[in-house]
């Protein structure tokens, strides 16, 4: 550039990566915007700056959702991940891909940004514990065919249907 004329320096704002993956301007080593202009002087250098982001994919299996939800995260990044089950279901796993993903029972947890990363949550149905007595205790009662001795406690899936009955005499 001839000494003393005006020249503009202008980058994109986000710079396309692999899948997942994008770069951010921050501005120029002048210190200056992402678009400016500079005046020539002799033997300039000027370095655009940008940030590294990946995204994350949050899915969630039947019986319930997750949180935050999908975006773009700066590079080494610590993520809280949430999952929140449905009505009648208990959170089983996390199962992550990506380099710095989670894979494991603890919730919330974090993903670590250094990759794209995706995140799934597992749900199971959640079970209930139930008591089926007579008054006085100690009567048989019956529970889907089966015989037993009031009171009986049973594990039943939440939600799932059964026959109860006693003798009438």
């Amino acid at each position: 550039w001839t000494s003393g004329t005006s020249h503009l320096l202008s980058a994109d704002s986000i710079q396309g990566g692999a899948a997942g993956v994008r770069h951010l301007c921050t501005g120029w080593s002048d210190g200056k915007a992402r678009s400016h202009s500079v005046t020539g002087l002799t033997d300039p250098t000027f370095t655009v700056n940008f940030r590294t982001q990946y995204f994350l994919t949050m899915d969630a299996l039947a019986g319930g959702t997750t949180t935050p939800p999908d975006g773009w995260f700066d590079s080494a990044a610590t993520v809280p991940i949430t999952a929140t089950p449905s009505t009648g279901y208990v959170f089983s796993s996390w199962t992550g891909n990506g380099l710095g993903s989670y894979s494991g029972t603890s919730n919330p947890a974090n993903a670590v940004m250094r990759g794209p990363v995706t995140e799934t949550a597992a749900f199971a149905l959640d079970t209930v514990t139930i008591t089926v007595r007579t008054a006085p205790d100690g009567y048989p009662i019956y529970v889907d065919g089966a015989t037993f001795t009031s009171p009986a406690t049973f594990n039943w899936l939440a939600g799932s249907t059964h026959t109860i009955s006693a003798d009438s005499a």
